[in-house]
């Protein structure tokens, strides 16, 4: 199908050689049925008027064209027709003028083709969004009373078998979900008319600056390669003068080179200058810009054509594993950006828009920029050019060159390789580099991301290195940003032969050369998961990364890639408003989590959510970029990600590219004080940090100075400089010390030690913080300032008298908890303490809980802490299955997977909580990784004390909102007795107690604050209301389903937390669920029907419900399922056809047999059969897949409900049952 543009017809005048600019205004149609060339839309004689208005350059899809998708407010991919009418003056015209057609800059000019008339003639047709769109018009203009007319189809639709190019500048899906390829169109880069005389200057200019002498300054000889086109002129010459650049448009000549006689067109020219006195271009810092004005005349001095190419003074080499800019150690800060640009679908062309986000990126001390797979328009890079920023461009080839056909590779499938696809690459890549190259700001060039090379790509990959370093030799080339060239899985340890890859840097000839030569630079995928463990030992992660650490001497430099990539929690309303009103649904990824968040009614917390989990990203990020400066290896990272991705919340700045939106909680002054070119450090930043110091440990802290200042910046060696540091904490100063620093002691590019802060950690009877700042101070000026903060905790206190008996569940807690309270004893075999008084119980994980535990401790109003349960039926947690309870780790979750954005802490309770801060930090790291987190969505009485802040998109091929109320630490009152859950890591699965100070100063914070309540009023203040039947409300679709339970304190236990409506030990899948249900004294109760959240496009699906029983799992609890059987088939369901195209509820009746079968007491599987044809395979619940496997939809989708993974939502199936037909009751 094809999709036909048409824009309003503009009269523009001209004098024959002014170059007429096009942009605006242009007649515009969509061809939904290919018919426009057949219809001679070209030409307004066949076709006066096109209907529609469209400007460029600008994607369509922003300007209201198209329909709408699941993300997209409008969406089509097919061919537009823009048309113009231009009126030229043609009296000067000759035969030896010519006139053409240019459209790019944005750096290509079309998405994706193009096919260009002109007065109703067939000109040509272009391939390639990279590359410019240019085609002689001369041929046409024939009659010089006619209007030239000019009409041009652009054509989005993918044609891999001719252009195989995708990455983050094409494709435009706004989340990922499923890898939909449906980019935007239009006419996105600039257009003109250009007028040449028979000689001119081609745009591929290239532009070389060499030092005469030392690199850091003095005179510099300035080099441009140029090249003529068109017929030889006689007797013509060509020069180039230099002139220093001013943002207010005035020119400085400096230099002027001598004129070369020209002999040849299609032959190149060497001009050169040299710049007296040159002022140099450095990343990081708003540096001198020149102009090189290169004029063309023939022999009587008139002027045949000019071009103007701003450029930088600066010189750029790779020695080793080092990058040398101007002379002096270069270390990369960067960040990535993912081309998110939510209002204007394809990148704009105003530098305004860029130069703003350069400005928020400033504070935070970036100097480099990724590009993933892609190039940004000229504007982008004029204003990094002015502003300081390097920038990596990597050519479109995502994951792969080309996939076959069926095969699950992500990237564009193709049947073959062809010789188009190639040629597109390479003209593509070819056009960058000739047209870009003049930008000082461009570092080097990538030829693809996360790839992996095969006999098919290896010489492509060959071949556009080699033509990188001919053209532009300085700058370095590497085949992929993130990937493995070949050699086993694991890559470590590093092979012998990478050699044979790697290339040497200093002798681009050499490289050339080599065969197997195509990487300057390393940036592999290991590094995605770098952090702070590879130095250290220790982990973010808790899992050592040393083997995939580089060795120091590595033959090449080495970046990590997409460092961290690590999240916060957004602010969802904002984010909804932000992206309202433009191309894309922001409501597909926002409104679901915001119904969650008001619905688990936490949506007031919002704001508190996002401000605590930005300020812990700010504090984990200052680590790695420490963590990553004392990496011998690397020369920089790219920090993942600069704004936020639509679907998740990975970046420094919200809202999107063209609005982007501070973040309140993440402190720019933290992280540049490590960005900064001089920085302090310490040795092992996290260990330091997430070690629990113990009172009286005597501290020595290695203080350490990163130099890597650049040349033309004040050297701070050369004057009187000192180190100073102070260990405290809030209250009192614990030691200082000034040391003064020797001339020369940290040479430019190195890390040292300068200092040793040595103090005595202080006695506590609480924990507390010790503040370890330092400052660098040159002739009393502080030109770098760091801190890091230290947890100490009090050493073994002796036992206080506690206001009640502590019962405990293992002899090993016995002996920690007699250090805490004085009447501490063994849980009697019975399970149950003596009498009925008042106590507090201590359960650990190994221990199975009791039901007699459970109603005594009601009795006695005592309190029960349990330590990370996992099996107990009371709880909303089943072992061995993918529902909560939710492993944790200290670290914010990745990307868009599942998982915690860090801790948020309340201050209900002074004993439990107090001292703590807004969020656990890097000391409770030991206590967090490997904590489980419980859901209470359904806890309506549950204080949360610490709760684990969720990721709130999932990503498992769709987008989804994963939010729930999770805690790590909380309690509830169920009649009269008081339940203290902590999911924190304080013991081993055996129920050993985990000798770490923070692990005992948690355990002792929870007995204490236990026997406080044990016996409190509080405790029995609801018993009454609690005896009534209760109803909460379920959400479906705005229309609330009425749910009860039965009376009793073991069903108001499984309403609480929702254990008996839907599943909380469910298999692998989420349209099945295990439900357990505990049968009400004297009280039959029947199935009535199934209810299942959907969403689903296929219009002839049907669903029918099906439920499985077993019989031998009369207990009620949650046992495992015998390995091979599936329970005894209940019950099967009405069909019903008509699904919801949103996501929705649906009820699926039984037959009606099904509600004579009063259930009894036991565990059964509840779901629902999504077919064509309803037929089915069997399956092993929480094994192999769900009841059904994939298998079963035999003519539907694999995930047909729309929903994802396995614990995606917390309202995926339920069942109702009634005592009576006509009631529902929740199950």
């Amino acid at each position: 199908m094809a999709l036909l543009i048409v824009i309003s017809l503009l009269l523009c005048e001209s004098s024959l050689g002014v170059d007429v600019d096009m942009d605006g205004e242009w007649e515009f149609r969509v061809d939904p049925l290919d018919v426009g060339e057949k219809e001679r839309w070209f030409d307004k004689a066949s076709v006066p008027d096109l209907g529609g208005n469209l400007t460029s350059p600008g994607a369509w899809q922003a300007q209201g064209v198209g329909n709408a998708t699941v993300t997209l407010n409008h969406q089509y991919v097919g061919v537009g027709w823009y048309r113009k009418i231009l009126y030229i003056n043609r009296s000067n015209l000759d035969s030896k003028k010519r006139v053409y057609l240019w459209i790019g800059g944005g750096p290509g000019g079309v998405m994706r083709s193009a096919i260009v008339y002109a007065n109703g003639v067939r000109i040509g047709r272009h391939i390639g969004y990279w590359k410019p769109l240019e085609m002689e018009l001369t041929g046409v203009l024939t009659n010089p009373s006619d209007p030239l007319t000019i009409a041009v189809a652009v054509d989005s639709r993918w044609n891999t078998s001719e252009d195989a190019m995708w990455g983050s500048g094409s494709w435009w899906n706004t989340g990922w979900d499923g890898y939909s390829y449906g980019g935007y169109g239009g006419i996105v880069g600039h257009s003109k008319l250009i007028f040449r005389e028979a000689m001119w200057i081609d745009d591929s200019v290239h532009v070389a600056t060499v030092p005469v002498g030392h690199p850091d300054g003095g005179d510099w000889k300035c080099q441009f390669r140029v090249r003529l086109q068109g017929e030889p002129v006689t007797a013509a010459k060509i020069s180039v003068q230099i002139a220093e650049w001013s943002a207010n448009g005035s020119l400085a000549p400096v230099a002027r080179g001598e004129p070369v006689a020209v002999t040849a067109v299609g032959t190149e020219y060497l001009l050169q200058t040299t710049v007296k006195n040159a002022k140099l271009w450095y990343p990081g810092h708003e540096s001198p810009l020149y102009i090189a004005i290169i004029a063309l005349k023939d022999d009587a001095g008139g002027l045949l054509d000019e071009k103007r190419s701003r450029f930088g003074i600066r010189s750029l080499k790779i020695k080793g594993n080092r990058i040398l800019w101007n002379g002096e150690r270069l270390y990369l800060r960067g960040y990535g950006d993912d081309a998110a640009y939510g209002h204007s679908v394809a990148p704009p062309t105003t530098k305004s828009i860029y130069r703003k986000q350069l400005e928020m990126m400033r504070p935070f001390g970036f100097n480099y920029i990724r590009l993933h797979t892609h190039a940004l328009p000229t504007e982008f890079f004029d204003a990094c050019d002015e502003m300081g920023f390097l920038v990596q461009v990597e050519l479109p080839m995502e994951y792969s060159y080309g996939c076959a056909i069926g095969s699950t590779c992500p990237g564009p499938q193709v049947a073959a390789v062809t010789d188009s696809v190639k040629r597109v690459y390479n003209e593509s890549f070819a056009s960058f580099v000739q047209r870009y190259n003049h930008h000082p700001s461009i570092f080097g060039y990538v030829l693809s991301n996360e790839i992996t090379w095969s006999h098919i790509n290896r010489d492509q990959f060959a071949e556009l290195y080699r033509f990188a370093k001919s053209f532009d030799p300085d700058r370095p080339c590497w085949w992929s940003d993130g990937g493995w060239p070949g050699w086993p899985s694991n890559h470590a340890p590093w092979p012998a032969d990478y050699a044979l890859y790697a290339c040497n840097g200093a002798d681009p000839s050499a490289d050339i050369s080599n065969p197997h030569c195509f990487s300057d630079i390393l940036v592999d995928q290991s590094a995605w998961s770098h952090s702070p463990s590879s130095a250290e030992g220790r982990s973010l992660n808790s899992s050592s990364e040393a083997s995939l650490r580089l060795p120091a001497d590595f033959p090449i430099p080495a970046i990590l890639h997409e460092a961290s990539d690590q999240r916060a929690f957004p602010r969802l309303q904002q984010q909804l408003t932000a992206l309202s009103n433009t191309a894309m649904k922001p409501e597909v990824f926002f409104s679901q989590p915001l119904q969650d968040m008001a619905r688990l009614g936490l949506l007031a917390e919002n704001e508190l959510w996002a401000l605590t989990s930005e300020k812990f990203y700010t504090l984990t990020m200052k680590t790695y970029l420490e963590d990553y400066l004392l990496d011998a290896a690397t020369s920089g990272f790219e920090w993942w990600c600069g704004f936020d991705w639509f679907a998740t919340a990975n970046g420094l700045i919200a809202g999107d590219e063209n609005n982007p939106l501070p973040k309140p909680g993440i402190d720019s002054s933290v992280i540049a004080a490590v960005q900064s070119e001089v920085a302090l450090l310490i040795e092992e930043p996290a260990t330091r940090q997430n070690t629990g110091w113990v009172s009286g440990t005597f501290v020595d802290i290695k203080l350490l100075l990163c130099n890597l200042t650049l040349a033309g910046i004040p050297q701070w060696n050369n004057h009187v400089s000192e180190v100073i540091w102070e260990a405290s904490t809030s209250t009192s100063v614990l030691a200082n010390a000034a040391v003064q620093l020797s001339l020369g002691l940290v040479p430019q590019g190195d890390t040292k030690a300068v200092a040793t802060a040595s103090f005595r950690m202080p006695e506590v009877v609480e924990q507390d913080t010790v503040y370890i700042k330092a400052r660098l101070q040159i002739s009393g000026t502080v030109v770098a300032q760091n801190q890091w903060q230290l947890g100490v905790f009090p050493k073994t206190p002796v036992a206080k008298k506690c206001k009640v008996r502590v019962y405990v569940s293992s002899a090993d807690l016995l002996t920690s908890v007699q250090t805490i309270c004085d009447e501490v004893d063994m849980l009697p075999s019975s399970g149950v303490p003596p009498g009925d008084s008042a106590y507090v119980v201590l359960v650990d994980p190994s221990h199975v809980f009791s039901k007699d535990l459970f109603v005594a401790a009601q009795k006695a109003g005592a309190a029960i802490i349990l330590l990370s349960p996992s099996r107990d039926g009371v709880f909303p947690v089943c072992q061995g299955t993918s529902r909560a309870p939710i492993s944790t780790r200290f670290r914010q979750a990745w990307w868009m997977s599942a998982g915690s954005v860090g801790t948020l802490v309340y201050n209900h309770s002074a004993s439990l909580t107090a001292g703590l801060g807004e969020f656990l930090d890097f000391r409770y790291q030991d206590i967090i990784d490997e904590a489980l987190a419980y859901n209470l969505d359904t806890a309506s009485e549950a204080v949360v004390h610490i709760r684990s802040l969720p990721a709130f998109q999932i990503y498992n091929g769709r987008s989804m909102s994963g939010i729930h109320n999770l805690a790590l630490l909380w309690e509830t009152s169920l009649h009269g007795g008081r339940f203290i859950i902590s999911g924190f890591n304080l013991t081993y699965p055996s129920g050993q107690l985990r000798q770490t100070p923070q692990a005992m100063f948690m355990l002792r914070r929870l007995v204490q604050y236990a026997t406080e309540m044990a016996g409190h009023e509080q405790n029995r203040a609801q018993v009454g209301v609690r005896e009534k039947l209760e109803t909460r409300k379920l959400e479906d679709d705005g229309e609330p389903l009425q749910s009860f339970c039965a009376v009793g304190a073991e069903a108001h236990c499984q309403s609480l937390f929702n254990k008996s409506v839907l599943s909380t030990c469910s298999g692998d899948f989420n349209v099945v669920e295990h439900v357990v249900y505990s049968k009400p004294s004297g009280v039959n109760q029947y199935i009535d029907a199934v209810h299942i959240r959907v969403a689903t496009t296929d219009v002839s699906a049907r669903l029918r419900a099906v439920i499985y029983s077993s019989a031998s799992d009369s207990g009620g609890w949650c046992e495992p399922w015998p390995s091979g059987k599936i329970g005894k088939l209940f019950a099967v369901g009405q069909e019903i056809g008509s699904l919801p195209s949103r996501l929705g509820w649906v009820r699926l009746p039984l037959d009606g047999a099904a509600v004579t079968q009063p259930l009894q007491a036991g565990s059964y599987w509840i779901g629902a059969l999504f077919s064509k044809d309803m037929q089915c395979t069997g399956g092993q619940p929480g094994r192999e897949g769900d009841l059904y496997k994939s298998t079963a939809y035999s003519s539907g989708p694999s995930d047909p409900f729309g929903i994802g993974v396995p614990g995606s939502s917390s309202l995926d199936v339920f069942a109702t049952v009634s005592s009576k037909p006509a009631v529902e009751l929740v199950i």
